[in-house]
């Protein structure tokens, strides 16, 4: 219709209403280009928020984390009746309170997000197996390794606001699925790197879920974590599938690209932990120290910059109770106010803690 109308007019006075179309139309597009908050040539971007190390090491520099080469961490909380496998612990700072996976002992049974606020404990997402968690730079989700338990292997991220669960990776690709990832980290990018010890394999993961092998060979890749200043990526294992072997640390570096360079071994005092041990779990403070979990002998060691073993955190019952033969402290993770409080996570159901010189990363 209007085009009909149009053509029926005079052809000056269809010259004149399309000139003044168009400078409507430019005053408009004008106006509306200088009131666009989001348009960065007139808005002045926003700084990059803090990293969770900026956020947490505030200190120009740290001391020792504890006097002497040894110290004790005292039971802060136990499963009553029903054994059960405690894993892959994170300081949820929002809530002032310890997260981590509550799992079965053996792969059938059920499984949650337990959550412990120092006094007690609770179920915080239920029908969740769980067996890594860590915090993505957003502070506001975690990611998942969703590997034993899981009907699909995993990679999952939770809002921790909704409690909302999603896909965040099935593996490589289709055709290369996850067999099993058991633990992970999180870079200040939102790069992930996921262990899946039946492959001996460590993944890349980028903040879209594209997925990549970052690194194989790496026997019975267990526990993951990040040096302070994220150039390197620790990795704990043991030395072979069966027993006797020995546990084992391995350092990769990372270059800019996120991606992992050739391992190296840690070898000072962690050999000497004798046979079926098995380094898992682990974390990092603000002096630069890495905190490894060695299942099978009750015990973290302290690894520090320079990749030496300079100490080692055993636990302990403060009400003389009788420890299992074995507790297994599978991982570790600071916590508290002042995120200096170790937090130390067994496979037979209990957690730990212990008040170090030194903050600490929150898983």
């Amino acid at each position: 219709m209007y085009l009909i109308y149009l053509y029926r007019l005079p052809k000056e006075l269809i010259k004149i209403s399309a000139l003044a179309f168009f400078f409507v139309a430019t005053l408009a597009g004008c106006l509306s280009t200088s009131d666009n908050s989001n348009s960065p040539g007139n808005v002045p971007l926003e700084p990059d928020p803090m990293t969770l190390a900026e956020q947490i090491c505030t200190e120009s520099s740290y001391g020792a984390p504890f006097e002497g080469n040894t110290l004790e961490a005292t039971i802060a909380a136990t499963v009553e009746n029903t054994p059960r496998n405690f894993e892959g612990p994170l300081w949820f700072d929002g809530a002032q309170s310890l997260l981590y996976c509550d799992r079965p002992p053996s792969a059938a049974g059920e499984y949650w997000i337990g959550e412990f606020d120092g006094a007690n404990k609770g179920v915080f997402v239920s029908d969740i197996p769980c067996g890594g968690l860590a915090l993505n730079p957003d502070n506001k989700s975690v990611l998942i390794a969703m590997g034993r338990g899981a009907e699909t292997p995993q990679i999952g991220k939770l809002d921790l606001n909704t409690k909302e669960l999603t896909v965040h990776s099935l593996g490589v690709s289709a055709e290369a699925p996850f067999a099993g990832p058991n633990d992970l980290t999180v870079s200040s990018e939102g790069i992930a790197y996921v262990s899946e010890p039946a492959n001996n394999t460590v993944y890349k993961i980028l903040p879209d879920g594209t997925t990549t092998v970052a690194a194989t060979g790496i026997s019975k890749a267990n526990g993951v974590t990040l040096s302070l200043d994220e150039t390197r990526l620790y990795v704990s294992g043991k030395t072979t599938a069966t027993i006797p072997h020995e546990a084992q640390v391995w350092s990769m570096p990372i270059d800019e690209n996120g991606d992992l360079g050739p391992a190296s071994m840690v070898e000072d005092g962690i050999t000497a932990l004798g046979n079926n041990a098995l380094a898992d779990g682990m974390a990092v403070d603000c002096a630069g120290n890495v905190y490894s979990a060695i299942n099978q002998s009750n015990a973290v060691l302290v690894i520090n910059s320079q990749d030496e073993v300079i100490g080692r955190i055993t636990v302990s019952d403060a009400e003389n109770e009788v420890l299992p033969e074995n507790e297994k402290v599978s991982n570790v993770a600071f916590g508290g106010p002042d995120n200096r409080t170790l937090y130390m996570v067994t496979l037979t159901g209990r957690i730990y803690s212990v008040d170090l010189a030194v903050p600490g990363l929150p898983y």
